[in-house]
C-alpha cells in the first residue's frame, strides 16, 4: 500500500463548545502569507487572520472575540508550528 493523505481535521474549543475546522492546504499558507507580504499599514492583520480561519470552517462570532494573540496562537496550531 501506497502513501494515503486524508484532509487533516482539527478542533478549536472556545468556552466549552468544540468547532472542527480542516487545516490549511500548503497553496492556502502560501496565500496567507502572499497576503501579509503584501499589506500595508492600512490593512489590518486581525481581519486578515480572521479570514483566513473563516475559509477553513471556523464561525466568525467566535473568532471575532479572540484577542490577537489567540488568533495567532490558533495561526501557529492550524500550519503546525505548535504542537497539535
Amino acid at each position: 500500500m501506497g502513501f494515503v493523505y486524508e484532509d487533516e481535521e482539527l478542533e478549536l474549543t472556545y468556552k466549552g463548545e468544540v468547532h472542527k475546522f480542516r487545516a490549511p492546504s500548503a497553496y492556502e499558507q502560501k496565500a496567507m502569507a502572499k497576503k501579509f507580504k503584501e499589506s500595508d499599514e492600512k490593512t489590518d492583520a486581525v481581519d486578515l487572520y480572521i479570514e483566513f480561519f473563516k475559509e477553513l470552517g471556523l464561525p466568525e462570532d467566535v473568532l471575532g472575540k479572540m484577542s490577537l494573540k489567540g488568533l495567532l496562537d490558533l495561526f501557529a496550531y492550524a500550519v503546525g508550528a505548535k504542537k497539535n
